[in-house]
């Protein structure tokens, strides 16, 4: 299996959990992509490029699923990391 291909498998399994998972899953998930993506550099841009086109829409998934404001904030809080890591 290439890289990319793999890449996008386990991305798109991912996105599926942030859909289905138990809100209490979803912030452990996030910090799962975020490992991920600061991991991944070093062998490549395979993941960067599979999470790029979901990663967005998984965010606000997030946001709307938790209702929580403390939970909010904590993926705010992650996603303006990587805005300052670009």
């Amino acid at each position: 299996m290439s890289r990319n291909l793999e890449a996008r498998t386990l991305t798109d399994d991912w996105n599926t959990q942030v859909i289905t998972a138990p809100v209490p899953q979803l912030l452990p998930l996030l910090y799962v992509a975020n490992d991920v993506l600061q991991n991944s550099r070093r062998s490549g841009t395979h993941f960067l490029e599979s999470f790029s086109p979901i990663l967005g829409e998984a965010l606000t998934t997030m946001c709307l699923r938790c209702g929580d404001i403390s939970l909010t904030e904590k993926i705010r809080r992650v996603v303006k990391i990587w805005g300052e890591r670009r």
